[in-house]
């Protein structure tokens, strides 16, 4: 006899069959691959959440967006990638840094610790120290036309290129460790409307099973991208103990535990960059205090780092401060490693890159400058980035003195607003009552919106030169509007 099957029961064994994934979507450039994945998956229960705003350029969007999504099965990143994810409309910033330190606190775990996929879809995101078809210079230059500014554009080089430190690949598989997939591109990956199709192939060929635990099977993805960059690491089955993140808790045994393993023979060079970065650290300086072969160990590895990071000028100082904070190396030391660095920055023509290299060692350093000074060692700046050379020296006794004009008259009295002040002066705009109006302006976002303003009528008024404009950028507190300032300056700024 025919008996009907109760209606919860169908409901249940549709339930099961289904995928209930959830895709966690950072599109700082492209929506291809995004788009393939939840369009092929939808189907079975997926569904999705787009972490990168539209319209606000919040400098904490990241942090606010993680409060709002309890879980991530799928987390896939697109866009350009340099150490930072960005994307060519918009001034929304990823950084590895910033994913590092939302660990490191403890907020979005839906992303971090339980993404179950993690698709890192840009050039390099996870990259090994090989060598490909650039070097360590011809990269910087990219980075620098890109709108990096110079002390990042070094990093993001070396942590590619030298022969030190950890990778874009192991620094990828800490900040996901509990992921039981880790896919990105080892150099230069596909454009996004050309990588959205190939996801599409790849899930469209696996199995049912494959699409309900993990999106796709990772054979069909690696045929799928076959020619390509592409690179899987596995890092939840490698099981291995995060020193890093055990490093900097406030569990004593726990850090000092860590710190050794960090310290140790086989570990120093890998990880010397966390070690300079954290120097300061109270459980790594009372290690280094009292072990004499740590002590030269140390030295050597970086002396020796200090050789191949020829030009880098702001990752060599991070690397003399630690010798000097350590007491490494003696003071006469210390002033001909810090004179060789200098002169080599200042050996040639100043230019738009070179000015904001002597800008932040100035601002990072400015008693060892003013000591070169008075030494004899180096000269004034003359020319087009004297002024703004000059702005950087000795910030806390200077003061915005900007063109006597009624804009200037205007922001002094108070008789406005700074932002009327501004708009109701276009033709007197200058680059110091721009800055002054910005510097007064607490809302990060609307005192970056008040530079881009200047930028946009002194430009159209032919006011600005590049000098002025590094100046401009050099004030914006947003990473992805400093990024794109920068590309203005040196491409639309013609002298």
């Amino acid at each position: 006899m025919y008996k009907k099957i109760p209606l919860l029961f169908l409901l249940l064994i549709s339930l099961m069959t289904r995928a209930n994934l959830h895709i966690c979507s950072f599109a700082f450039n492209s929506t291809d691959e995004r788009d393939a994945l939840f369009q092929e998956l939808k189907p079975l229960g997926a569904t999705l959440t787009e972490f990168v705003p539209i319209e606000s350029k919040d400098p904490r969007w990241f942090e606010q967006a993680c409060r709002s999504v309890k879980k991530c099965d799928i987390t896939v990143f697109s866009g350009h990638f340099g150490g930072v994810f960005f994307g060519e409309g918009s001034s929304i910033t990823l950084s590895m840094a910033e994913l590092l330190q939302a660990k490191k606190d403890g907020y979005c775990s839906s992303v971090l610790t339980e993404s179950k996929t993690v698709m890192l879809m840009g050039c390099n995101t996870m990259a090994s120290k090989k060598k490909d078809h650039r070097n360590i210079h011809e990269y910087l230059n990219v980075l620098i036309n890109d709108g990096f500014p110079l002390d990042l554009a070094e990093r993001v080089a070396a942590t590619r290129y030298l022969n030190y430190g950890e990778s874009n690949e192991e620094i990828m598989n800490s900040i996901f460790s509990k992921a039981d997939i880790v896919l990105g591109f080892e150099s230069t990956g596909p454009l996004g409307r050309y990588a959205g199709p190939q996801v599409r192939t790849a899930i469209r060929k696996s199995s049912k099973d494959k699409k309900m635990s993990h999106g796709f099977d990772v054979k069909e993805f690696k045929k799928a991208f076959k020619g390509t960059s592409l690179r899987v690491s596995t890092p939840k089955l490698s099981n291995s103990v995060d020193w890093k993140e055990n490093a900097l808790t406030f569990d004593a045994s726990k850090a000092e535990v860590a710190w050794r393993n960090i310290l140790s023979q086989e570990n120093r060079k890998k990880y010397i960059d966390f070690i300079v970065r954290n120097q300061k650290n109270m459980y790594l300086k009372h290690l280094i205090r009292y072990d004499l072969e740590l002590q030269d160990s140390l030295k050597g590895i970086v002396k020796e780092k200090l050789k191949i990071s020829k030009g880098l000028s702001s990752i060599q100082l991070e690397m003399i401060n630690f010798l000097r904070t350590h007491r490494l190396v003696t003071k006469y030391e210390y002033d001909d490693f810090f004179e060789d660095i200098v002169s080599s920055v200042m050996r040639d023509e100043i230019d738009y890159v070179r000015a904001a290299q002597i800008c932040k060692i100035y601002k990072s350093h400015s008693s060892e400058m003013k000591d070169l000074e008075e030494r004899g060692i180096i000269a004034d700046v003359t020319g087009l980035y004297s002024n703004y050379i000059n702005s950087c020296k000795d910030l806390k006794s200077q003061k915005l003195k900007p063109v006597m004009s009624t804009l200037s008259s205007c922001l002094a009295t108070k008789s406005k607003s700074d932002w009327s002040c501004l708009t109701s002066n276009q033709a007197q705009l200058d680059v110091n009552s721009c800055l002054i109006a910005a510097s007064r302006n607490t809302d990060v976002e609307n005192a970056d919106d008040m530079l881009w303003y200047c930028y946009s009528k002194m430009r159209v008024r032919a006011q600005l030169n590049r000098a002025q404009c590094l100046q401009l950028t050099d004030n914006f507190k947003i990473l992805g509007n400093k990024l794109k300032m920068n590309w203005n300056c040196l491409n639309r700024i013609k002298y």
